[in-house]
């Protein structure tokens, strides 16, 4: 049940403020940090580009593209970075991250002691994908006096994304002195620990944080996680299902809740659990599949039917599984005759299958072909995951047809495998019938 931490966003009122920030920028606030000898932290704009930007910020209130059109008119080298910048925060608005990077680049290039560009370059690396390259950035900005609150969340979001994770809790942990309310950093340290499976730090944490806001469903799910890292099951699934209440469960949550059910022996609500992840069409076949077995292994045939239905199965890789595991249900409904035709497509896609020879020989017995069946176990013997059941299978035949000797050999080969107390008795009882059989034979040729 892996949580991977949430994307800070651009909101719309973040870019209004950008914008009106660009766009009351002076020659004389330049000028004046020169004088100083203070580095240049924003820059400079003509009074045609102060025009142009006031236009802009007042039509990206209803035509952020339109904005952008006349934003363009004035790019390249001449142009003020803080043209790059305005058009950078109307670009991260309309989610074209590649193309307000690609603006901020240049507002860098041409001030590389651009605080917020440096910044807000760090955000959208960070919301492209690029953790790895994002802290350059929010570094940058943090050296030139940018808001360390926010440049340290956006840090340690990336180390986080990383896997960096003591390296995150270092920056949350900054965030935090800073901002010691921020329930989103608070949420972030909280994971960082869970990275370090230091689970009992972290649950006081999320307790208090799903305290105070008992609607934020990811909250839930990560004190679950954090009960499972402590090994406290029960309290977990407690959780979880809160969370599924609060329709708040990804499809591995679901899969994880219905895993502590079938636990505990709730094998109607582990099934709901596996249809309902299954449902979000995000559950792969292979899982379902094995799911589906663990219920009809758990004597629940019903519940594995209603759950196979509910699973693609069209493209499914491995189709010899599938084959069989319809056999198995086929079998349970005592449809002889559809189960050995399922076991017939199973060898078909994996012919050393020895789960599917077991079955195909028991089914042969049970129809009483044990000429079949015998040679079918001889080919399950060949197999590597079913050698000793094979064995075992084939003893019990010889020891039915009252050739014990025969018998006496497979369990012996069985038991060299893999000792068993239960098998060595059964074989002490075969041992004894071979004697007491040669012991007649003996005396009846005499």
């Amino acid at each position: 049940m892996k949580n991977r931490p949430l994307k800070p966003r651009v909101s719309r009122a973040a870019v209004r403020l950008l914008l009106c920030a660009a766009c009351r920028l002076t020659c004389r606030a330049a000028d004046a940090a020169t004088a100083t000898g203070y580095a240049v932290l924003e820059p400079t704009v003509t009074q045609e580009e102060s025009a142009l930007l006031a236009s802009a910020t007042a039509l990206a209130e209803s035509d952020i593209p339109a904005a952008l059109r006349q934003l363009s008119t004035h790019t390249g080298p001449q142009a003020s970075p803080a043209l790059d910048f305005a058009r950078a925060a109307l670009f991260a608005q309309e989610k074209a991250f590649a193309e307000s990077q690609r603006a901020l680049e240049a507002a860098v290039a041409k001030l590389p002691s651009f605080r917020r560009a440096w910044l807000l370059l760090g955000r959208v690396q960070m919301l492209q994908g690029q953790t790895g390259n994002a802290p350059q950035a929010l570094c940058k900005a943090l050296a030139l006096g940018g808001d360390p609150a926010e440049a340290y969340k956006l840090l340690a979001f990336c180390h986080l994304s990383e896997g960096l994770a003591v390296a995150a809790e270092s920056a949350y942990r900054t965030v935090l002195a800073l901002a010691p309310a921020d329930p989103e950093s608070q949420a972030g340290l909280a994971r960082a620990l869970l990275a370090q499976s230091r689970f009992a730090e972290a649950a006081p944490l999320l307790r208090t944080l799903s305290e105070r806001n008992p609607e934020n469903r990811q909250y839930w799910t990560l004190r679950a996680e954090t009960e499972l890292g402590r090994d406290n099951k029960a309290e977990a699934l407690v959780l979880l299902e809160c969370a599924r209440r609060l329709g708040a469960l990804s499809p591995p949550s679901f899969c994880t809740l219905g895993d502590l059910y079938f636990n505990n022996g709730l094998y109607g609500k582990a099934a709901a659990c596996y249809q309902e992840a299954a449902a979000t069409g995000t559950l792969s076949a292979a899982t379902g599949l094995r799911y589906a077995e663990a219920l009809l292994d758990a004597g629940q045939p019903i519940l594995a039917r209603q759950l196979l239905d509910k699973i693609e199965t069209d493209n499914v890789q491995d189709s010899s599984s599938l084959s069989l595991l319809r056999a198995r249900l086929s079998e349970e409904r005592g449809d002889l005759p559809q189960a050995l035709a399922l076991l017939e497509q199973a060898l078909r896609a994996d012919p050393l299958s020895g789960e599917a020879l077991l079955l195909l020989a028991h089914l042969q017995r049970r129809q009483g072909q044990d000429e079949r069946a015998l040679l079918t176990l001889e080919r399950a013997v060949r197999t590597e995951n079913r050698k000793r059941q094979a064995l075992l299978s084939l003893a019990q035949l010889y020891a039915d047809r009252a050739d014990y000797g025969k018998a006496t050999e497979k369990l012996e080969e069985a038991q060299a495998l893999q000792f068993d107390a239960g098998v060595a008795r059964y074989l002490e009882q075969i041992r004894r019938s071979d004697s007491a059989q040669s012991t007649a034979t003996s005396v009846g040729s005499e």
